[in-house]
């Protein structure tokens, strides 16, 4: 899970804010999420960190 999320970061980095960090929590539930899924939850929690200018946080 934690090649996966940096892969898709370095894959992504040029789409991102430059000032904005991201905290990445896996919980024990997202490792049956297969690559796609996992890019989609990224790609959306990204979005609304960026658009939303406060903290995107996901709940269950």
């Amino acid at each position: 899970m934690k090649r996966a999320i940096r892969e898709w970061f370095r894959c992504h980095r040029d789409e991102l804010e430059e000032d904005v960090d991201i905290v990445v929590i896996v919980r024990r539930d997202a490792t049956a999420l297969e690559r796609a899924g996992l890019e989609r939850e990224l790609s959306s929690l990204t979005r609304r960190a960026e658009h939303g200018g406060g903290t995107a946080r996901r709940t269950r």
